[in-house]
């Protein structure tokens, strides 16, 4: 890794590297003089606070992704659970047959949840309406 300090007027980097060949743990320090960044140093400033600005938000952004992620994926577990639950109650009431697929169990409900919407009843049998 690479450790990286600057003078207050930006003239001068102090940079602090870990070299592997070396015997464990040391480091290299090198010092390096910059009368540009000094000259410039206004304008540095200007890009540090953008900059800080930037990750900043970036970090909250990937924050809140993390945490909707997290949410979503907890909301939807308790879902699978009760679909499972109503393919099952279908399957029972012979309106859906029992199959391994979670695609096809997904497929039924959303059929039967479709033709109970649009008619009322299921077509495949009138007692599945009971079951809706």
């Amino acid at each position: 890794g690479i450790d990286l300090v600057c003078s207050p007027d930006l003239t001068s980097l102090l940079v602090i590297s870990k070299q592997p060949q070396l015997s464990k743990g040391s480091r290299v320090a090198t010092l390096y003089t910059t009368p540009l960044l000094g000259e410039r140093r206004f304008d540095m400033q200007i890009f540090s606070a953008l900059y800080r600005s930037i990750f900043s938000r970036l970090r909250d952004i990937r924050e809140g992704i993390r945490s909707s992620t997290d949410s979503w994926r907890l909301a939807l577990r308790p879902l699978d659970t009760k679909f499972q639950g109503l393919f099952k109650l279908l399957c029972n009431y012979n309106v859906a047959q029992p199959n391994e697929s979670v695609v096809d169990c997904a497929a039924a409900i959303r059929l039967e949840l479709l033709r109970c919407i649009l008619s009322g009843r299921s077509s495949v049998s009138g007692d599945a309406s009971n079951a809706l």
